[in-house]
């Protein structure tokens, strides 16, 4: 895992980290993500609170769209950042006081396939067949192109042979997320952002919730996908089988859960 860290700073070594109530006014924070999940967890969750931790999952180049930008910038927290793209390059420039990694997150250790399409990339293995179609069309198989989205599989539309011949197709290292947590030795995140275009579930999946605490989630569960999908259903149902309560169902494309147990520190 160590070849994948892009930057580890002083205080991850240190774990100078601990949600506690700033003292002064408190800010008012804004992100630039179209969902709001800054707003929404700085008014609900967090407002006033500063040296939080924070794990963002689909962290881009740690700028564009970041929902942790804003907390680290602002109000001083620690922010941990995963991306699998190739946007990942310029976290280190972008976000130099962020521990950053470049790599993809799985239920299992394993190689995928990685879209680089910006805010429309992620593990082509884990993207609806509705999904690929309408942004990443030039993968399909010209044979299926006019298959009824609602009645085929994944592997029914692509064409491996374009899907390897791509240029913005990378194969990538996925492994477990508990696998870095424990590795880092962290068991308390106080606000999860993880938005993997379809493989969230996988990624929540990979955890031990035995051997990490989240205060607040912040989930995709909107896959770009038909009305019959049961996606969003088999997210939140995981999420609350582990301890959590639902706070919105789909705000946007997102949930948002929190823990029964989770309240905001007094002030110092």
């Amino acid at each position: 895992m160590d070849s994948h860290i892009l930057n580890e700073p002083t205080w991850v070594r240190e774990k100078s980290w601990g949600l506690s109530k700033a003292h002064g006014p408190n800010l008012t924070m804004a992100g630039g993500s179209a969902d709001q999940e800054v707003e929404i967890a700085w008014k609900n969750f967090f407002n006033g609170t500063t040296n939080g931790l924070m794990l963002e999952l689909g962290a881009m180049d740690g700028k564009s769209y970041s929902a942790s930008a804003p907390f680290e910038e602002e109000a001083g927290w620690k922010a941990i950042l995963i991306e699998a793209s190739s946007a990942a390059a310029d976290i280190l420039m972008n976000r130099p006081n962020a521990l950053s990694f470049q790599l993809a997150v799985c239920q299992k250790e394993t190689t995928v396939h990685f879209v680089n399409a910006g805010d429309l990339g992620g593990i082509l293995e884990f993207m609806t067949p509705l999904f690929v179609m309408k942004f990443h069309s030039y993968l399909v198989s010209n044979e299926t192109i006019a298959l009824s989205m609602e009645s085929t599989s994944l592997d029914n539309i692509l064409d491996w042979k374009k899907v390897e011949a791509a240029g913005n197709v990378a194969k990538v290292k996925c492994i477990p997320l508990q696998a870095i947590l424990d590795e880092l030795g962290i068991y308390l995140i106080n606000l999860l952002v993880l938005d993997l275009e379809g493989g969230e579930l996988a990624a929540l999946r990979s955890l031990d919730f035995q051997r990490i605490h989240f205060d607040v989630l912040c989930v995709e569960t909107n896959r770009f996908n038909n009305a019959l999908d049961l996606y969003i259903d088999q997210v939140v149902d995981f999420i609350m089988e582990n301890g959590y309560k639902v706070f919105l169902r789909t705000h946007g494309r997102n949930s948002w859960f929190v823990s029964p147990n989770f309240k905001i520190p007094t002030k110092n």
